[in-house]
């Protein structure tokens, strides 16, 4: 995670500086994060100093308080005087991207007899979301306190083998939300903020079909032919068909066979989307997640050309992207390159995994990565050199 915190009313006459960022409230009773030492400011005390911090921490770790201290020699030695603390300090916190293919499902709260209204939660953002249905609809199933319908026809997830899950989609559905359908007619989702790139998982879609507003890929399903488990109720394929309804209208249809549990994606940033659903039948579901807000999937704070949503240094540029331990925070902001538990700053081999003082261990991960970077680089070394040696060594005939 990366710590940005902000002081206000800074003596530039001290030599260097430390930020020390605590659990708790209080540097001297919380449990001490992180301390950086050798921050420099401007000449004017009566300003702002941002000074950013990266470090590793649980992603439910509640940062609470920050604090400054300024160090200066005196009679050749150096003493510290804490220049602010948590009333002065304005701390925020930004979580490292989630990985490609990450969705933020809906948590659906509030239901009634003609819709519901749900929330998602970004990285950085909450979108409220409301399903609006003046038909009436089978019922609203709100928490984990009820079946899981998003588990396959074994009752398990498994992310790898999911209907729900793809290349676009890595997590399957959050919790057992899910809206229950069951008659005919139109209906509307509407988000407060502009989203993008909704995803659209469905439940149990036979004997019916939905007509959409806007077009939108298939980009899973539960069946064999598709290389997925079946789904809850079954198996089942999905298909689209566009129909030319005249007057400009067209409907973009997700239809199938058998039992149908999948996912769909709308590419692009809107605020409402509606369908049809085509039949009643008595059940089908849905529930709905987005990449992210048309703010965040189009952001690229760092400028590096990966979007702030899949990068895993959001706010130093890293186009490579290179992330050595594998855990999601890129080298360039990762205090602890080679995830061995000893900073970069004090490691003496911050690229290798160290145990102890004598154990050195090299983690498969580590050696498959060494060889894919490495590898390609000696063969091309090796080649040039024998073409080298080749061009300048004299070719002989013999001749019997």
């Amino acid at each position: 995670m990366t710590f940005t915190a902000k002081f206000n009313g800074i003596n530039p006459s001290y030599n260097s500086f430390a930020i020390s960022i605590s659990t708790r409230d209080s540097i001297s009773t919380g449990d001490l994060v992180r301390t950086d030492t050798n921050f420099t400011v401007d000449a004017n005390p009566f300003t702002w100093e941002t000074f950013s911090v990266t470090t590793v921490l649980a992603s439910d770790t509640n940062v609470l308080s920050a604090e400054l201290v300024g160090w200066q020699d005196s009679n050749g030695s150096k003493y510290g005087i804490a220049l602010a603390q948590v009333d002065d300090a304005v701390l925020t916190v930004t979580p490292p991207a989630p990985p490609p293919g990450h969705i933020n499902w809906a948590d659906w709260q509030n239901a009634a007899t003609q819709g519901a209204v749900g929330t998602i939660t970004t990285q950085t953002d909450q979108v409220v979301v409301n399903y609006v249905n003046t038909n009436g609809y089978a019922f609203a199933q709100l928490g984990n306190d009820a079946a899981d319908y998003w588990t396959d026809q074994s009752r398990v997830r498994n992310a790898a083998t999911s209907p729900f899950t793809s290349e676009g989609v890595t997590n399957i559905p959050t919790n057992t939300d899910i809206i229950g359908l069951r008659y005919a007619g139109t209906q509307t989702l509407q988000f407060d903020k502009t989203v993008a790139n909704l995803v659209f998982a469905y439940v149990s879609l036979n004997g019916n079909g939905y007509a959409f507003d806007q077009d939108f890929e298939i980009l899973s399903y539960g069946h064999p032919e598709d290389g997925n488990s079946c789904g809850y109720w079954g198996c089942g394929t999905s298909h689209k068909e566009v129909v030319d309804l005249g007057n400009g209208v067209v409907e973009y249809r997700l239809l199938g066979t058998g039992e149908p549990h999948g996912t769909i994606r709308f590419l692009g940033a809107f605020d409402t989307i509606s369908w049809r659903s085509m039949t009643d039948e008595w059940w089908n579901g849905f529930t709905v997640g987005i990449q992210g807000t048309a703010t965040e999937v189009t952001t690229d704070t760092d400028g590096d050309g990966i979007l702030d949503t899949v990068d895993n240094c959001p706010v130093i540029p890293n186009g490579d992207q290179d992330d050595f331990d594998f855990d999601g925070l890129g080298d360039v902001c990762d205090p602890d390159i080679d995830g061995d538990g000893v900073l970069n700053d004090i490691d003496a081999y911050p690229m290798i995994q160290l145990v102890g003082c004598q154990m050195l261990t090299v983690t498969v991960s580590t050696m498959m990565l060494i060889t894919a970077r490495w590898l390609p680089m000696l063969t091309r070394l090796i080649t040039t050199l024998m073409a080298s040696v080749m061009s300048v060594i004299p070719m002989t005939t013999m001749t019997a």
